[in-house]
């Protein structure tokens, strides 16, 4: 090859290999499918990657499976497992014996266990006994000085929040398989898990004040203007009247399928602004769901839609 064409060919070769620049920031390692950084009933937290493809979880409306990959934090719902439940039980009958040592040493045992006593500890405080309820209150008041107010949650459901949706209801295999840098492929069980949260996604915050959805709204129409945050379920299935604006007896949980805020069986937190008299309703075909027209009505309310 002659030389000047040597020379041209190694220029050419030079422009288009990328240089290095010190002060240019080191290209990110793209996110590995699945992992998650997890909290534990324990306080204990640890990064690792979950290895089953999907999560079955059994809501209301049947069963789906989530993939792993779609999920940016689940809230795990408050489990003990069985022989837990069984101590627990077991020290909560011993606080009312006729033997005081019998009593101290369940005591103790029960403020160890802590956490996972709290909900039992409630029930006992309403016992017929006084002495179950007294060492029970002082329990609790232990438990509300020395652990943060959301710890104490008893949650009912599973929550799994996706980008596109928030999934409530129980996840059914009672273990998950993951793997651990410092410990490697592992079983955890899911009664140990508080929350699981997904690299880059931020703990969802819940407004304050926020109402558990009715199935229609008597009683509020008397603050007209007012805007109110509910918990809500869609439900493809009720009766409502008109078109973002509904009648005030349409069913608010239909409405917010109807108007395309929640999906059927996802619950969500769904704005409602009350209003006053109406001149008229119109019906649409929306999301699987028929609304039908009306005319004149005395009060109303608005899906407050979010912002894009």
């Amino acid at each position: 090859m002659p030389s000047a064409l040597r020379f041209a060919v190694l220029a050419l070769v030079v422009l288009l290999v990328p240089v290095a620049r010190g002060d240019d920031p080191p290209p990110k390692p793209p996110a590995t499918p699945g992992a998650v950084e997890a909290k534990f009933t324990d306080d204990s937290v640890l990064k690792l990657t979950l290895l089953d493809d999907k999560i079955e979880v059994t809501t209301r409306y049947g069963k789906l499976m989530v993939p792993v990959t779609d999920v940016r934090q689940i809230d795990f719902a408050t489990r003990l497992p069985e022989d837990v439940a069984r101590r627990v039980t077991a020290l909560i009958d011993q606080l009312a014996s006729t033997e005081f040592k019998t009593r101290e040493d369940a005591t103790a045992e029960l403020r160890k266990l802590g956490v996972r006593a709290y909900s039992a500890l409630v029930k006992a405080a309403k016992n017929p006994d006084s002495e179950v309820v007294r060492r029970a209150e002082e329990l609790i008041a232990k438990l509300k000085d020395e652990v943060a107010e959301e710890r104490l949650e008893v949650r009912d459901n599973d929550v799994i929040h996706t980008d596109e949706m928030k999934i409530v209801g129980r996840i059914s295999a009672p273990t998950m398989k993951v793997n651990t840098l410092p410990f490697g492929e592992q079983t955890v069980k899911v009664a140990d898990l508080y929350a699981f949260r997904a690299p880059g996604a931020e703990a969802e915050v819940e407004p304050k004040n926020i109402m558990e959805g009715p199935r229609l709204l008597y009683g509020l129409y008397g603050q007209v203007g007012k805007t109110f945050v509910f918990r809500l379920t869609g439900v493809p299935n009720g009766v409502v009247y008109g078109t973002d604006v509904y009648t005030g007896d349409s069913d608010p949980q239909t409405a917010a399928v109807h108007c395309g805020v929640l999906k059927p069986g996802q619950t969500g937190l769904v704005k409602i602004k009350i209003l006053g008299a109406v001149p008229g309703f119109t019906q649409t075909f929306r999301n699987g769901v028929q609304s039908h027209p009306y005319g004149a009505y005395p009060n109303a309310f608005e899906i407050v839609k979010p912002k894009k």
